[in-house]
């Protein structure tokens, strides 16, 4: 019986040496989804000097790829992140409140960040819908 164990060690080692030789990796673990946070979309608007009546869809907010940060209740930054070409954005934060400011004020954006504050429950994500303004009037 010990003689089996020594000779299934010695081939699990082998194996073992082969798989990393032929230059084969083991998989990374996937990151996990904390299961709580913050998702939704970035709109930039207005995006035409006058509003019409009635409204016209060439003038509605668009999606908005920018920085933004996330700020706890005291203002401090909890984490940065940017939203994608599509304006939508995923962010994993244990449950508490928040709020959702640009990141630069280097920005010729007038304001850019959601009003208010963004509770994330002890399970799922928040929606919002984060508002940029171009300032066009």
């Amino acid at each position: 019986m010990k003689q089996v164990s020594i000779i299934l060690g010695a081939a699990i080692l082998a194996g073992g040496i082969v798989f990393f030789a032929t230059g084969h990796k083991l998989p990374k673990p996937e990151a996990k989804d904390s299961g709580t946070g913050i998702m939704g979309e970035v709109r930039l608007g207005p995006t035409c000097p006058v509003q019409n009546n009635p409204h016209n869809e060439e003038c509605a907010d668009k999606p908005y790829q920018t920085d933004l940060i996330l700020v706890n209740l005291d203002e401090v930054v909890i984490k940065r992140f940017s939203s994608g070409t599509d304006g939508k954005f995923k962010i994993d934060v244990p449950p508490g409140d928040y709020a959702i400011r640009k990141a630069s004020s280097e920005s010729a954006l007038s304001s850019c960040g959601q009003s208010g504050i963004v509770p994330v429950e002890e399970s799922g994500y928040t929606e919002v819908i984060v508002f940029c303004d171009t300032g066009i009037r």
